[in-house]
């Protein structure tokens, strides 16, 4: 059903044989900011809410990157 998130022109795709979203690297936006731009897509499309837990995995994802995502995501938590 992922297939379809590009209708959401937020730049977002979905890859049917690696099972996967994919997008092209951020430009104007930090790597934590345009996660968050995925989320929104994804969950304005096709009504899922993606969220990060242990079984996440980060293929070919610096950890810098990955730490950077998770900052930004827990930014978001209430205190």
């Amino acid at each position: 059903m992922f297939q379809f998130i590009y209708r959401a022109a937020m730049e977002v795709e979905w890859d049917d044989v690696e099972r996967c979203f994919y997008t092209p690297v951020p430009q104007e936006l930090s790597y934590g900011d345009w996660w968050l731009k995925v989320l929104a897509a994804v969950e304005s499309e096709m009504g899922v809410a993606l969220k990060i837990d242990g079984a996440t995995i980060w293929e070919d994802v610096p950890p810098s990157v990955e730490q950077e995502i998770r900052r930004r995501l827990l930014s978001l938590l209430p205190p």
